[in-house]
């Protein structure tokens, strides 16, 4: 056998080898990464279940712990409670925020909707529980995570994306109420003017190619929202406007996720909500009436799929008395703090230890 020969045969058994060896895992950034040292603290922590209509609501807060850089609750802080996007996303991508206790001195609470994440899960959702596509359900589901962990005096309120919308329902049905600040974060006050945004100003920046495969399913009578190109358009969408930092970070898991419940309230995707049974969503003409409207920060990313306009027009329907401001993170997407932690942490621990 000649030397040649020889490594020749080596080196093919070590290829094989390779190949026979399990794939290295997909990388994914790091969420807990992504948080700056300098704002990270030592956080004690409380967790559990609620009991809404047989099922499980899960809950964990977060306060400073002793020894921290805050080591105490501020006895004028109000508790910060947290409602997540989706509908039916979880608030596992929202942890990184749980340091906003040690900021704002105050206990920082985040909780799963029924439906996803750790609360109960549910499937087949149309024949179960179809009041969970909802909204009234989870103004009520709201209000009872409050009452359960007696949070029943003052308290801020950071609602993103969907959880804006919910945090816009729960003012409005509750003439007398306790929010003292409100966050809300890509927010949609219309869901049909929040499309409409979408396709004028963000859609025509795609590639001809992506609009096209976009314009075949949304225009069509039959639409497939599985068409590869259509997906591969969609993937490229929210890599521009909903996180940009790729591949995703871990806490963005979707199997926390409820998709069953995601595509008949939203649509099939982030760019497709006048597909989902939340289309006729609109607050506009009623967000001037809210009692005892609280200072209102307007948050969204410089490349967020809610636009700018859409922001400053939202701003200028709150009443006088929220001072609603709009503030633009740079270099993010929807999912802020994913992109740009530090801007993010830093405008709403000022907004909040102002208000």
């Amino acid at each position: 056998m000649s030397i040649r020969f020889f490594s020749f045969v080596v080196v093919a058994i070590v290829v094989l080898c390779a190949l026979a060896a399990d794939p290295p895992a997909p990388f994914a950034w790091n969420c807990e990464d992504l948080v700056p040292t300098a704002v990270k603290c030592n956080l004690q922590q409380r967790s559990g279940y609620i009991q809404i209509d047989g099922r499980q609501v899960y809950y964990e807060a977060f306060s400073p712990a002793k020894g921290s850089k805050s080591p105490r609750v501020s006895a004028r802080a109000s508790p910060l409670v947290f409602l997540h996007g989706g509908p039916s996303v979880s608030h596992h991508s929202y942890l990184p925020l749980r340091f906003l206790a040690c900021a704002t001195r105050r206990e920082v609470v985040f909780y799963d909707q029924m439906g996803c994440g750790n609360s109960t899960r549910v499937a087949n959702v149309n024949a179960t529980a179809p009041e969970l596509l909802t909204v009234p359900y989870y103004v009520r589901e709201l209000q009872t995570v409050l009452d359960a962990l007696q949070i029943s005096d003052d308290f801020a309120l950071y609602g993103h994306s969907w959880g804006s919308m919910l945090a816009f329902q729960y003012l409005l049905d509750t003439p007398i109420h306790n929010v003292t600040a409100l966050v809300v974060s890509g927010s949609v006050p219309s869901t049909m003017e929040f499309a409409a945004n979408i396709n004028r100003e963000l859609l025509p920046r795609l590639p001809p190619p992506m609009q096209k495969a976009i314009a075949d399913q949304t225009q069509s009578p039959n639409p497939n929202w599985n068409d590869p190109a259509f997906v591969a358009a969609g993937n490229y969408f929210d890599s521009l406007h909903l996180v940009k930092l790729t591949p995703f970070p871990d806490c963005m898991n979707m199997d926390f996720a409820n998709l069953e419940i995601y595509s008949a309230m939203n649509g099939p995707t982030e760019f497709t909500t006048q597909f989902g049974l939340l289309k006729d969503f609109d607050v506009r003409k009623a967000l001037s009436t809210i009692p005892h409207a609280p200072p209102t920060l307007v948050l969204r990313g410089e490349d967020d799929e809610q636009t700018e306009s859409g922001a400053r027009d939202l701003a200028t329907l709150f009443p006088a008395s929220s001072a609603a401001r709009v503030v633009s993170v740079p270099l993010a997407g929807h999912m802020t703090w994913l992109d740009n932690y530090a801007a993010t942490f830093e405008i709403v621990s000022s907004f909040l230890n102002k208000s």
